[in-house]
């Protein structure tokens, strides 16, 4: 399936509010509200919209602090790349992992309590 201007319109919403309730997002695309539930479904059924999270406040929960952090590793092969992101992902404090081009093989996103927690 390819996407149409109203199905990029329903993610733009669900993407800045995946709470909305469905007579609200039909009203704002200006769809009647079976058409966007049909459509939502679909999204989901097809992976575009993989799942719905909720953004919670670093202060409150403790992780106050944000750090980026660039990884070089010894090497470029498939199992190393692997194995680093298997590792990375067993990490909660690791929000990010993206494979980069150029002198760093990996970016991270960290979060910690305080910079003393980080290191």
């Amino acid at each position: 399936m390819t996407l149409d201007s109203t199905d990029r319109r329903i993610l733009t919403v669900l993407q800045k509010n995946g709470r909305i309730s469905n007579a609200e997002l039909s009203e704002r695309i200006n769809l009647s509200p079976s058409a966007c539930h049909r459509r939502v479904q679909r999204l989901e059924q097809e992976g575009y919209i993989r799942g719905y999270v909720a953004m919670c406040d670093p202060k409150k929960v403790n992780m106050a602090t944000t750090v980026f952090v660039e990884i070089t590793l010894s090497g470029q092969a498939d199992e190393l790349l692997e194995a680093f992101e298997r590792e990375v992902s067993l990490v909660p404090e690791v929000l990010e992992c993206h494979l980069m081009a150029g002198k760093s093989d990996y970016i991270l996103k960290v979060v910690a309590e305080d910079t003393e927690d980080f290191a």
